[in-house]
């Protein structure tokens, strides 16, 4: 039973050549068996890249026929671009993109179609089955990394150089992460397929995975938004919250000292018993801590809603956190006074006022402070590629 057609993308960044045997091999396998109808090949290679008319052993430049190659030329000319431009030119009913230089071996292809051809799933990804020994697969894919990635991102292998998807989960509107990361995998997790598999395949000994950079970040943090929604902004802002305690935590242990020195560290409150050194001490460190908290939060945990006016945002996010300010700054000039072990430890009864005062300020902060463009519009449509250019022109992407 024939599977409609399947469009393999051939990303060929700067300096990669295809022999025309290799290329020759990987069309003979995937098309074996009559299980497509046709087997287009794009080979999307950056301009001025020599590499890629090479690797067109037809001569074919303009686009591709029934089981013709086609080039697509763009730039920048990043193995992920490239992929965006070929994917974007591509016609068939099921694609599959293949990063040459990870040495994956061209029987597994496949292995990996063949659950999308079947209507398994709408997302497969090829992830590495060797290892040294079936000990060492067995325990990184039940108890390593890989199952980690598997239950929280939806694949154990985020960074995949070959992977398969029906053409409607590229169709699919959702965030546009376009030309920011190295995962296209991450992109197409964003979209969130109804269901996505991850394939066991061969790899040669030259095989090479691909490790996280700075620039996953954003579209990892995307992923996780998406996924997990509030849950996954609540993490975000504890992390951020941790670094602005350790950042109020050292402000209120120096400004204890520094104030010691002073008329200060003398004068108690006649009403509540508190010494005027913790309490200014207190208040300059909360305010650090504070302002260091809501840059972090607009740049990272809401960066979708920093179009905002700084000024204005800021305010808002003071005012809105007038409690969780006023509960923080409370409770670590109450319990020394009250218990004994928190006036020998007062850096801990500054950590209890940190802690209670989170909820308040993440429920201000996500509702309030940073609500207007999270909430208005949690998934703007993606902005796919609205003209490609097959031969010697050029694919936006």
């Amino acid at each position: 039973m024939s599977g409609g057609r399947l469009s393999l993308i051939l990303p060929i960044v700067a300096g990669r050549s295809l022999p025309d045997e290799d290329l020759a091999d990987l069309r003979r396998i995937l098309e074996d068996g009559g299980a497509f109808e046709s087997v287009e090949v794009i080979l999307a290679g950056g301009r001025g890249n020599g590499s890629a008319p090479a690797a067109c052993p037809d001569g074919t430049t303009g686009a591709a026929g029934q089981g013709g190659i086609a080039r697509v030329e763009v730039e920048p000319s990043d193995w992920s671009s490239l992929a965006r431009a070929g994917l974007a030119a591509a016609t068939g009913d099921h694609l599959m993109v293949l990063d040459l230089d990870r040495h994956y071996v061209p029987e597994s292809l496949p292995r990996v179609i063949d659950p999308v051809r079947m209507g398994c799933t709408d997302l497969a990804v090829g992830v590495s089955a060797s290892h040294r020994s079936g000990l060492g697969r067995w325990s990184q894919t039940r108890f390593g990394l890989g199952l980690v990635s598997r239950l929280i991102l939806g694949s154990a292998d985020v960074f995949s150089g070959v992977f398969a998807m029906r053409r409607s989960v590229w169709e699919q509107e959702g965030r546009s992460l376009t030309a920011s990361g190295s995962s296209l995998v991450l992109e197409l997790l964003l979209r969130r397929p109804a269901r996505c598999v991850d394939v066991p395949v061969e790899v040669g000994e030259r095989f090479r995975s691909q490790r996280m950079g700075l620039r996953d970040l954003r579209p990892l943090k995307h992923v996780l938004d998406g996924r997990y929604g509030n849950f996954s902004r609540l993490v975000q802002f504890c992390v951020v919250g941790a670094s602005g305690m350790v950042v109020d935590l050292t402000f209120y242990a120096l400004f204890q000292w520094l104030f010691s020195f002073t008329w200060l560290f003398t004068r108690k409150s006649t009403l509540f018993g508190f010494s005027w050194h913790l309490a200014v001490a207190g208040a300059l460190s909360i305010g650090i801590a504070l302002l260091w908290n809501f840059s972090l939060n607009r740049r990272l945990t809401f960066n979708d809603a920093r179009k905002g006016a700084w000024l204005h945002q800021f305010l808002t996010y003071v005012l809105s956190n007038a409690l969780a300010i006023a509960v923080s700054l409370s409770l670590r000039l109450y319990l020394p006074t009250r218990v004994g072990f928190f006036d020998r430890h007062r850096l801990a009864a500054a950590v209890v006022g940190i802690v209670v005062a989170t909820g308040i300020s993440f429920s201000m902060a996500r509702w309030i402070v940073f609500a207007r463009r999270s909430d208005r519009n949690p998934n703007p449509p993606a902005h796919f590629p609205s003209q490609t250019h097959i031969g010697r022109s050029s694919a936006v992407v």
